[in-house]
């Protein structure tokens, strides 16, 4: 931290910490998986639509970060621990969840 207590860019990056972003195939949580690879985290991207995430995925290794596309129904527990276990075994761990996912009414709520 700077003398003035503001963080420096060196001090915020995320530089391999590694994220699960649930509904990061697009939308919201698109921008939230290309900005986390952005600032130097390595990225799960969690979607219902599998196009979706290899989609993002591709866009996360652009900058140069690994990515994980995880087709995944988020209001299923039995999928949700398999994206858990595999992103556990990809990267060795979890540093962030950021969440943004929408169930649309039509569907069972979670």
């Amino acid at each position: 931290m700077s003398e003035s207590g503001v963080f420096t860019p060196d001090e915020t990056l995320l530089t391999d910490q590694v994220a699960i972003v649930t509904g990061g195939g697009g939308g919201i949580g698109r921008a939230i998986a290309l900005g986390l690879a952005s600032a130097g985290a390595d990225v799960v991207i969690a979607d219902i639509v599998p196009e979706r995430c290899e989609e993002t995925a591709e866009r996360v290794r652009e900058f140069g970060r690994r990515a994980l596309p995880c087709p995944v129904d988020v209001c299923d527990t039995d999928a949700v621990r398999a994206m858990v276990d595999a992103a556990k075994a990809e990267f060795g761990r979890i540093d962030i969840l950021p969440t943004s996912r929408c169930t649309p009414r039509a569907r069972r709520p979670c």
